[in-house]
This record gives structure tokens, C-alpha cells and sequence, in this order.
């Protein structure tokens, strides 16, 4: 979990470790969840100023 910018919401990226893609979203409205592969900066948190 961690703090959203100003509309919207608060976010979240889950990975686990040898089953495949990362999990993340945010909890704004609407709510989005999406699948996606980790980032090569590393991890499932997008980086700050993107990809």
C-alpha cells in the first residue's frame, strides 16, 4: 500500500515471488486493478515520471 496523489486514492502493488505477473491498482472511482510485469527500474511500483 501507499499514499495516492490528489484524486486518486490510495494505491497498491503485490508481487509474489516465482508465480508470475505484479498486481497493482488504486482505489479512486473508479477503482483500477491491473496486471503487469515488473518494472525494469525493478519492483511493481511504478516509477515516479513513468516508465
Amino acid at each position: 500500500m501507499y499514499e495516492g496523489s490528489a484524486g486518486q486514492g490510495p494505491g497498491f502493488a503485490l508481487m509474489l515471488p516465482g508465480t508470475g505477473p505484479c498486481v497493482s491498482g488504486r482505489a479512486a472511482d473508479p477503482a483500477r486493478v491491473e496486471a503487469h510485469g515488473v518494472y525494469l527500474e525493478g519492483g511493481c511500483k511504478e516509477p515516479a515520471g513513468g516508465h
